[in-house]
């Protein structure tokens, strides 16, 4: 009897293992696709619009490209910058109001960076992982 406990003991503590790796690993693959989906759009951007246009415009901050608190863009509103407004949660597909939108999407970008006529884009998505309830969060920086 001793023996089957101690295997069943074990037993549980290995799934709740894979589970959290699994869960943290799916949220992970998530946060990755939404940032790099965003990264695709605001390239696009670069490329085909006004360099004015919003969601391509520095807030005039210096050095605020990993800035969580005040970021430049946000998902709620991404034609307002720096606006102090609530980010909404958004979920893997970026829709809003979903039971699994867990996602916080934001994006900073510093103009003349590295070199005068390029902007730096900084895309970082959090989220409260559903398993531990800590923040985790995935960062993309590419130059246009």
């Amino acid at each position: 009897m001793l023996v089957l406990m101690i295997g069943v003991l074990g037993w549980v503590g290995f799934t709740w293992t894979t589970t959290k790796g699994t869960t943290y690993s799916r949220e992970l693959n998530r946060a990755t696709f939404l940032a790099q989906s965003k990264m695709e759009e605001l390239k696009q951007l670069s490329l085909s619009s006004d360099p004015t246009k919003l969601p391509l415009k520095d807030d005039g901050v210096i050095n605020d490209l990993d800035n969580v608190a005040a970021p430049d863009h946000i998902n709620a509103d991404p034609n307002t910058v720096n606006s102090g407004q609530a980010n909404t949660a958004v979920n893997a597909e970026g829709k809003t109001g979903q039971s699994d939108s867990i996602y916080f999407l934001i994006w900073n970008i510093a103009d003349d960076c590295p070199v005068r006529g390029n902007k730096t884009v900084s895309v970082i998505v959090r989220w409260r992982s559903l398993l531990d309830r800590q923040f985790h969060q995935v960062t993309i920086k590419s130059v246009l």
